[in-house]
């Protein structure tokens, strides 16, 4: 661009005299960028005091700028160049402060990360060279060759992965286990930086610092044979599992399985050198810290049911990513779940069961793979609405007992097309009983200790799948469904116990529940005799007939029932003569018959199996008899203590092998 253009109009305009002078209306267009190569010589050179010198100067940075083509006239005045000179940018003073604080920041951390590797250079060289020096035997058996040497060489390649004040402590399970690789263990590995060395330090340092000599039948630990060979096989109700260390095709360890195996006190730090363990069930022990397996991130299988944790319930169970299934049963954790819980997306099996956490669960209501959830025996809260947990469709085990849990069931939470077991017993639950939809996946309906109301309704026989139903101990009323009850011919436990609004009514005929093992129907308004269809029932148990208004005599063919084992018939009105046939009933365990009109003797019961036997012995000779009623002191009557919990026998809502058994348990208080 020529310079007269850009020293022209509307920067500089002439006067009437001819002469340029300084526009009005701003500095030249160049003055706010960066000046053209051309003009770099002009804009930054210092004007000379004379106007002739300034005339000379000009002249002469024109021709070095090679301008001198131009009339002088077109250049700009002495006045222009003292206003709009070009003058260098300057830093100011808090720039430059700020400046020099992020340069000494930067000086400071090099300094801070160099003192540090300094000192834990020299941390571990004095470690090294004390061990070096001493000629102490560290206190091993005699017998071995060059125990020093190698114990030696075993901690110093021990010491970039173990502190080294633990690991030279000579009462620690870190400098056990090192001692056991250097000089006892007689597989006498390499000492080298192997997965094999590393994963063999590991379970020792575990066996030491769970008190690993009183082990429960753990005999091959800390053997001669390969780390991937520490293990069993258990039996267990015609069943073998596999416990102990398991290795995929790599040698490297991906479960260890100790469950019911008496471990006691604290994970080490250095579970974490397992890095490949996928699975780690330790239940039913007295370990009382795990945190240290919170890095274990390829973790899919945690259980660490049954120990003795006794602290809020972990947050950082939420970084194990990869978990499918986690078990942490019956370990005093308190406070709520925590809402990162919501990263176990892959999450299939969760039991919390028998805590003392409070609050909601919503934070599991999103976790798409979820079939089996355990919250029983907790504080949770909340409301079942007709949505409740709408997300996860796919549920097959929901157990929600024993919480404080309000509202009703509907019928949204029955239609899932897998859900097996639905245990919503021993909450606040009201209103009616749902209109049962058609399910033939649904096998265990526990609804008792509730508040349910109205009548049992029809559509109860659409359940045609159910093996175990108990809707004992609400306010229902009305008539027992009786044939809409003998159309769920797989039951094998039934009990609507407790309901003293049901129409006062005969014991129902349900012989067609030939499956039945179970039967209760204590207090229940019954009236009548004891019908003879009952002992078609051959599978029974269980019967409890207890606290009704049944009358006449007890059937002479309840001798068919020979598995029954506790018979319950007490606080009745029953008489006659006790049946001979009592006597070939070999499996009887509990026999309640006072307060009834029996007359008679047990001598048949005693001399068979001697079970535990109350009667009215006003009535009823007995020389066995665990306790005695009698009319004149009806409130003292043995009987009155005896307290059944009912538990399925069926062993399909077993969870675990080591699960204690859903046997029926009698309680004297």
């Amino acid at each position: 661009m020529p310079l007269s253009r850009l020293f022209s109009s509307p920067f500089r305009e002439k006067d009437k005299h001819g002469e340029y002078k300084v526009a009005k209306s701003g500095p030249p267009a160049y003055m706010f960028g960066s000046p053209s190569p051309g003009l770099s010589a002009y804009a930054f050179s210092s004007p000379s005091p004379t106007k002739q010198g300034v005339h000379h100067d000009f002249q002469s940075e024109m021709h070095d700028v090679r301008l001198d083509n131009y009339q002088d006239d077109l250049l700009p005045s002495e006045e222009e160049l003292k206003i709009y000179r070009v003058r260098p940018s300057k830093l100011s003073f808090t720039q430059k402060r700020w400046f020099y604080f992020f340069i000494y920041g930067i000086l400071c951390v090099i300094i801070l990360v160099s003192l540090a590797c300094m000192i834990t250079y020299s941390i571990r060289k004095k470690a090294i060279d004390a061990i070096d020096a001493t000629d102490e035997p560290w206190n091993l058996p005699s017998g071995f060759v060059n125990v020093d040497s190698r114990l030696q060489e075993t901690i110093k390649l021990l010491l970039n992965n173990v502190d080294h004040k633990v690991l030279t402590d000579t009462n620690s399970p870190q400098f056990q286990a090192a001692r056991w690789i250097a000089d006892i263990d007689a597989l006498q590995i390499p000492l080298e930086p192997t997965v094999s060395f590393k994963q063999r330090y590991a379970i020792s340092v575990i066996w030491f610092a769970t008190s690993g000599e009183n082990w429960v039948n753990w005999d091959n630990f800390l053997t001669e044979s390969n780390e991937c060979d520490w293990r069993v096989q258990v039996e267990r109700e015609d069943e073998e599992f596999e416990m102990g260390v398991q290795c995929n095709l790599k040698q490297e360890v991906t479960s260890i399985v100790l469950q019911n195996s008496n471990l006691s006190g604290t994970l080490p730090l250095e579970i974490q050198m397992l890095s490949n363990l996928e699975r780690l069930s330790l239940d039913h022990n007295n370990i009382t810290d795990f945190n240290n397996i919170r890095h274990l991130t390829k973790l899919n299988h945690l259980t660490m049911g049954y120990n003795h944790f006794d602290r809020e319930f972990p947050e950082w169970i939420a970084e194990l990513t990869k978990l499918q299934i986690l078990g942490l049963s019956n370990n005093g954790f308190t406070s709520t779940l925590p809402s990162q819980l919501n990263a176990l997306t892959d999450l299939s099996s969760f039991a919390v069961d028998k805590n003392k956490i409070s609050g909601t669960f919503d934070v599991l209501g999103e976790m798409p793979w979820l079939s089996k959830l355990y919250l029983e025996d907790n504080s949770f809260t909340g409301t079942i609405t007709n949505n409740f947990l709408h997300h996860l469709e796919i549920i097959e085990v929901l157990d929600l007992s024993n919480n404080k849990l309000r509202g009703n069931i509907g019928r949204g939470l029955l239609r899932r097309p897998r859900l097996q077991v639905l245990d919503l017993h021993g909450n606040r639950l009201n209103g009616p009983l749902p209109d049962f939809p058609r399910s033939s996946s649904l096998r265990y309906l526990s609804l008792q200790n509730n508040f349910f109301e109205g009548f049992i309704p029809a559509t109860i026989s659409g359940l045609t799948g159910l093996r175990h139903l108990d809707i004992s101990n609400n306010r229902l009323s009305g008539d027992l469904p009786t044939r809409d009850l003998n159309k769920l011919t797989n039951l094998e436990y039934l009990s609507f116990a407790s309901n003293r609004l049901l129409t006062p009514g005969p014991l129902p005929d349900l012989r067609m529940l030939s499956n039945l093992r179970e039967l209760s129907m204590k207090e229940s308004a019954r009236t009548g005799s004891i019908p003879s269809s009952l002992t078609d029932l051959k599978q029974l148990e269980l019967l409890d007939l207890s606290a009704n208004r049944l009358e006449s005599e007890m059937p002479s063919d309840i001798g068919r029932l020979n598995n029954l084992q506790y018979l319950l018939l007490s606080q009745n009105e029953l008489t006659g003569h006790l049946p001979n046939e009592l006597s070939s009933m070999k499996k009887l365990d509990l026999v309640l018959l006072d307060q009834n009109q029996f007359t008679g003797d047990t001598n048949g019961l005693c001399d068979v199996k001697k079970p535990i036997l109350v009667v009215d012995c006003d009535e009823v000779q007995c020389d066995c008899c665990a306790g005695c009623c009698y009319d004149h002191d009806p409130e003292n009557c043995f009987d009155r203590g005896w307290l059944a919990f009912f538990n399925s026998t069926d062993d399909h809502y077993s969870r675990g092998i080591f699960q204690p058994e859903k046997k029926q348990q009698w309680l004297f208080p």
